[in-house]
């Protein structure tokens, strides 16, 4: 069993989003757009996400996963794994907001297969955008494409279109695979880390997981960082562990970094994973400011899943709509962890291309 890291099973940091970006725009019939991905996992997908930009005139849209062709790297138009298109109503007012689709019949997923993930209006035309990502580095899979001037055409290699797969695991849980994008500024929002103050994210999974290590963007070169994973009371440490700055490169490095002993968090609980050193000295932690907690509430598929904090174990403060870039990296999700109990469910690694 690899390791998901959540939310970043899309290669690549977010610089900022454009929710009016011209190819994603649906204004006609038969227009449509599309993101390409290797299936991150086997089971069953059972919906399809996908965040608005302004949407002018709304009305039914249609979400599908479709085969690719090997040829033209586009959607072929015919359904995969036995799956059947949902739909959904878009509203005049659901700008800037997380849609979700059921899929009339759900995908039979292999993990490894090339599809594609449609976004279109089903029989009447509509105005709106599907918003859009731009990232700090290319990515070559996934990538976006748009049928917008009769042909397929595929977006510069780093925008994406902001759609994701949302899987059913074990009838009952829910597991949505979800990319690091959201309606932000990335590097917009840094705050400094020391002995005493501790800065990252309050993680609160959406269902029990085991959380294997996390990642980060910003150790130091000049002190130790120290990676902590704290408990629901806001106190205990649950995990952690050292980088050496002897091991970091260059400032503005990344890390990816495990724990000794994987931990088991339980659904809904609010953990914080958090960033400190190891004296006075100071080390940036880079964060992505989004538009506002407005925005951000209804934008994000599971929630405030991850919300930016900062101080010391016993006295937190909670940012007001910034994401600092310490993410959890999971290694499983769903019902099978109880009690403790490891237990992996039917959740593999992604696959990434960079």
């Amino acid at each position: 069993m690899g390791t998901i890291s959540f939310p970043t099973w899309l290669g690549g940091y977010q610089d900022s989003t454009n929710n009016n970006y011209a190819y994603a725009r649906l204004d006609a019939a038969g227009e449509k757009v599309a993101l390409i991905l290797q299936v991150p996992a086997s089971g069953s997908i059972a919906k399809i996400g996908f965040i608005t930009g302004t949407v002018t005139t709304g009305q039914t849209a249609k979400a599908s996963i479709q085969t690719v062709d090997a040829a033209t790297g586009a959607p072929t138009g015919n359904d995969y794994g036995g799956s059947a298109a949902g739909t959904v109503v878009v509203a005049n007012a659901d700008d800037t907001k997380w849609i979700l689709v059921t899929l009339a019949t759900p995908a039979t997923a292999v993990r490894g297969d090339v599809v594609a993930l449609v976004v279109e209006w089903d029989s009447t035309a509509g105005d709106m955008y599907v918003a859009t990502t731009a990232l700090y580095i290319n990515s070559v899979m996934p990538y976006s494409t748009s049928y917008v001037t009769g042909a397929w055409v595929r977006a510069a290699t780093y925008y994406q279109a902001m759609i994701i797969p949302v899987y059913n695991v074990s009838g009952t849980d829910t597991c949505y695979y979800i990319p690091c994008v959201y309606p932000a500024t990335f590097g917009g929002g840094v705050r400094y880390c020391s002995s005493t103050v501790y800065v990252g994210n309050k993680f609160t999974p959406p269902a029990n997981c085991q959380l294997t290590g996390v990642y980060i963007r910003g150790p130091s070169t000049a002190v130790d960082t120290t990676v902590a994973l704290i408990d629901t009371d806001g106190s205990t440490v649950l995990a952690s562990q050292t980088i050496d700055k002897d091991y970091v490169g260059t400032a503005n490095s990344e890390a990816h970094v495990l724990f000794a002993t994987p931990q088991v968090l339980q659904a809904n609980g609010a953990y914080r994973i958090v960033v400190y050193t190891a004296s006075a000295t100071t080390c940036l932690i880079y964060g992505s400011v989004l538009a506002s907690a407005t925005v951000a509430k209804a934008t994000y598929p599971l929630g405030n899943y991850l919300d930016g904090t900062y101080g010391a174990p016993g006295s937190w403060t909670a940012e007001a709509h910034i994401i600092y870039t310490v993410y959890p990296i999971v290694d499983g999700w769903g019902s099978g962890y109880a009690g403790g109990a490891h237990v992996l469910t039917p959740q593999t690694s992604p696959v990434v291309i960079y």
